[in-house]
């Protein structure tokens, strides 16, 4: 908790997590009034300097938000509500996992990432049937989508990011070539 002293209710959580993709931040808000609040969410509040590039990617409502030298994201958090950001700095040169609603984490559903210079080879994990989205950025534009060795497609919604739909039980496997 980052304002544990402050406040008698605290409403900001950041929890660094970490695996085969890479270091993330999941960063709470929290509105614990009877009444909807606009908020600006500002990395240097949760210890994070926002000096490069990365993506903010909101968990409940799926916004993907790209940040650039410590621009500051405007939100309404609604009565009771909660904004659950996965924050991760952006490299343009690597593939990378923006986030997802597989999984509160925005991450840890993925059990192996393999990248190379033009392909790259993840596989999630999560118990039971799903249905979701993921967030990837990759450093080129896409040419070869498979998911389970079946051609699938992703839909470019940002330059260099896409969104891929997922439907599978158990575990699926995503490769992609630029």
């Amino acid at each position: 908790m980052l304002d544990w002293f402050d406040a008698a209710t605290p409403s900001r959580l950041r929890l660094d997590l970490e695996n085969p993709t890479g270091l993330w931040h999941l960063l709470a808000l929290f509105n614990w009034g009877d009444d909807p609040q606009d908020i600006t969410v500002n990395l240097r509040e949760f210890g994070l300097d926002p000096g490069g590039t990365c993506y903010a990617s909101e968990f409940w409502s799926r916004k993907l938000h790209r940040m650039t030298r410590g621009k500051l994201l405007r939100e309404r958090i609604p009565a009771h509500g909660v904004l659950l950001y996965a924050v991760r700095s952006l490299d343009p040169d690597q593939p990378q996992y923006l986030g997802s609603d597989l999984h509160i984490s925005q991450g840890l559903e993925v059990a192996k990432w393999k990248a190379t210079r033009r392909r790259l080879k993840l596989t999630l994990q999560r118990p039971g049937s799903l249905q979701g989205s993921l967030a990837l950025a990759l450093p080129k534009p896409l040419k070869k989508c498979l998911l389970d060795d079946q051609p699938c497609s992703g839909k470019m919604i940002q330059e260099g990011v896409y969104h891929f739909d997922l439907d599978f039980h158990g575990s699926t496997s995503l490769t992609l070539q630029w």
